[in-house]
């Protein structure tokens, strides 16, 4: 992703094409090239519990003796190959991947985390899998996701604008291309201009010069990058990108980070809480679903806890009755949501000024520990005319710093592709800057 975010901001072949594909996101109020989801589980159980966890789909006799349906399912889901293949009867799901993405620890059957998440979520965490893979598979999510990749994985050739220098940088993997980086360059409408003096109103206190006013306190990364090569199957299409990686099982913070580090927008948490009866051996099973804007924070949407016993005695009862798999209901809530609020629509038409307060002014704000997602949002804001020209140079001085931004905007294409590479993460063949932050910028 970070390779596509470069080709854009310079203006490589292809970069107008790319920029057509950005849609915008209603829940995260902003433009993005794909979304990304990642997985986490919390779980609360007593200290010395031992036993099964009994999430939906594993049910219990309720005399008190145990018995499961399905046998044995403590191996995942079965026959994957990495990533998250289909749930019990299903079909498609996520094929192959890289084991899950680093996954939850542990799993014998299919890689990474697989094995966990069932143990933990059952039917519930392989119904909203499935779910998403569906509408990836529908582009809910961005085109990259469906999309086969060049021939060769290549990213590089002729120039763009301004006069470009040689060969072109090769996405993860790619033994081939030239080792002069992107050719073609950027260069804004009003060239080296800008507004010296920021906005109306002065640059805000202690901010950097020519800043927007009233900034807000600094947040969160919003990158919707990709992070590094090798992100794992997506849509069996042949796309090398996954929009939906698991960060793993622990505490919120460390979950909130570990999918930030991994180019996830959105966390969706599986809070588990396990109880046992200590008179008849039942074990409760309370499982709630929230999700999390990554870039701010905050959480957007709960999915009250669903309870196994309840849930095993509802789905017999509808499953005898002809009815509609309760489960399913439940999740529809979920996914009633998340499609009004994360599937990528057609960029609407805004107002500059609204563009600057709802979305420029708060990006800019926030810390970015590698640049390259915000200034591609912001160039292709610029490209649709709703950034202006000169508050285009100010916005990247508030993202990268005044000296890189004059590097950017008043440099030779060379330097802008020298700039670009430090952000790229490096590959086997050496090529970009192999750090997720940029040079000589003090982040705020």
């Amino acid at each position: 992703m970070k390779f596509l975010q470069a080709a854009v901001l310079i203006g490589d072949e292809g970069a107008e094409k790319t920029l057509e594909q950005f849609r915008w996101v209603n829940g995260l109020k902003q433009p993005a090239l794909a979304l990304r989801f990642g997985v986490g589980i919390t779980v609360i159980a007593p200290p010395k519990f031992k036993g099964k966890y009994f999430p939906i789909g594993e049910d219990q006799k309720m005399d008190g003796s145990q018995a499961r349906r399905g046998g044995d399912g403590d191996g995942g889901f079965p026959g994957g190959a990495g990533g998250f293949p289909g749930g019990a009867g299903g079909e498609g799901g996520f094929p192959g991947g890289a084991g899950g993405a680093g996954g939850f620890p542990g799993g014998d059957a299919g890689g990474g985390g697989n094995a966990e998440l069932t143990k933990l979520t059952g039917d519930l965490g392989s119904t909203v899998l499935e779910r998403l893979a569906m509408r990836t598979e529908r582009n809910y999510y961005g085109e990259l996701y469906t999309a086969a990749p060049p021939a060769n994985n290549r990213r590089g050739g002729g120039g763009g604008g301004g006069g470009g220098g040689p060969g072109g940088i090769g996405a993860p993997g790619d033994p081939g291309g030239g080792e002069g980086g992107i050719p073609g360059g950027f260069s804004a409408p009003g060239g080296g201009g800008g507004a010296p003096g920021g906005f109306p109103g002065g640059g805000a206190p202690g901010g950097a010069p020519g800043g927007f006013p009233g900034g807000g306190a600094p947040g969160g990364d919003i990158s919707t990058g990709f992070g590094g090569p090798g992100s794992g199957g997506g849509s069996g299409r042949g796309s090398s990108l996954s929009s939906v990686v698991v960060v793993g099982k622990g505490e919120l913070k460390q979950l909130m980070r570990s999918a930030k580090e991994k180019g996830a927008d959105v966390l969706v948490l599986f809070n588990v809480r396990v109880t046992e009866s200590s008179r008849t051996g039942l074990v409760t099973n309370n499982t709630s679903i929230e999700l999390y804007n990554i870039a701010t924070g905050s959480k957007v949407f709960s999915l009250a806890p669903l309870n196994n016993m309840r849930m095993q005695k509802d789905r017999q009862v509808a499953e005898k009755g002809g009815m509609d798999d309760p489960l399913q209901k439940a999740v529809d809530k979920l996914f009633q949501f998340t499609d009004l609020s994360f599937k990528l629509i057609p960029m609407p038409q805004k107002s500059s000024e609204e563009i600057l307060e709802t979305f420029i002014r708060p990006l800019v704000a926030r810390e970015h520990e590698n640049p390259l997602a915000a200034l591609t949002q912001i160039r292709y804001l610029h490209s649709k005319g709703m950034v202006k020209n000169e508050h285009l140079r100010i916005a990247f001085q508030q993202v990268i710093g005044v000296e890189l931004a004059s590097k950017f905007f008043d440099g030779d294409s060379k330097a802008r592709t020298e700039m670009v590479q430090a952000w790229l993460p490096r590959t086997t063949n050496q090529r970009g800057g192999g750090g997720n932050t940029a040079p000589t910028r003090d982040f705020r």
